[in-house]
């Protein structure tokens, strides 16, 4: 799991805590009128709680927009073809790649996921089950034909990161 997924869920779960205390508390202020009396003389008495309270608001909100827009970052590969920077998403790069596991394992799913970091394409796959002694000639055989099609599509000439696991055979 990706660390900035680990961060969103647990902004997420912060954020979902603070608006059911939040709503908790505004649910019990017309009920309970020992509370009512606490939280006016809390909030009379030491007004640096509201300060404390609204610096956590603050913060957490922060911290999910910033969450938020490093997640949904675009992610693309950029090559020059002559004198002109040619701009590749990340998505193009997965659509190629289903093709080829497609074509390569007719009728079984292929999970994968495809990374551009610092201009170099990393991807990950989980394949179907294959017996031990093919899988090293598969690997080969994959490595080879993804140089093929990056070089001969992309246009990416440069070295990927290819990690690879099977399932488990029935």
């Amino acid at each position: 799991m990706r660390v900035s997924t680990v961060l969103q869920s647990v902004f997420n779960l912060l954020f979902a805590s603070f608006l059911i205390l939040g709503g908790l508390s505004l649910l019990l202020i017309p009920i309970l009128n020992g509370f009512r009396r606490a939280l006016i003389k809390l909030l009379t008495a030491s007004p640096y709680w509201i300060g404390v309270v609204g610096a956590i608001v603050f913060l957490v909100g922060v911290l999910l927009l910033v969450s938020h827009l490093t997640m949904n970052r675009r992610r693309y590969y950029q090559l020059r073809m002559g004198d002109r920077p040619v701009t590749v998403d990340n998505a193009v790069v997965e659509v190629y790649l289903q093709q080829y596991w497609e074509n390569m394992f007719t009728g079984q799913e292929v999970s994968s996921q495809v990374t551009i970091h610092k201009d170099r394409i990393e991807v990950s796959a989980d394949l179907p089950a294959v017996p031990f002694s093919e899988q090293k000639a598969l690997l080969e055989r994959i490595e080879q034909e993804l140089v093929e099609l990056f070089e001969k599509v992309l246009g990416y000439r440069r070295e990927f990161l290819l990690s690879v696991s099977f399932q488990e055979s029935a």
